[in-house]
């Protein structure tokens, strides 16, 4: 994927779309862990692990390896 290409792909509307979508699902995740709603240590695991994963995603930039 080309530098031009990447650019086209995250200024599209469908790619905004999915990244709201994303963005409203990692901001759920920290309010219910704020609120305590994960309860036990492996699930709690797994909420951080979620929300790690969405920011990684959300926060992706063009690299030309």
């Amino acid at each position: 994927m080309t530098k031009q290409e990447w650019e086209e792909w995250k200024t599209h509307k469908v790619t905004k779309e999915v990244w709201k979508v994303l963005s409203a699902k990692k901001e759920q995740a920290m309010q219910d862990w704020v609120d305590g709603v994960f309860q036990g240590h492996e699930v709690n695991l797994k909420a951080i692990g979620k929300v790690q994963m969405l920011d990684d995603i959300l926060n992706m930039d063009y690299t030309d390896e």
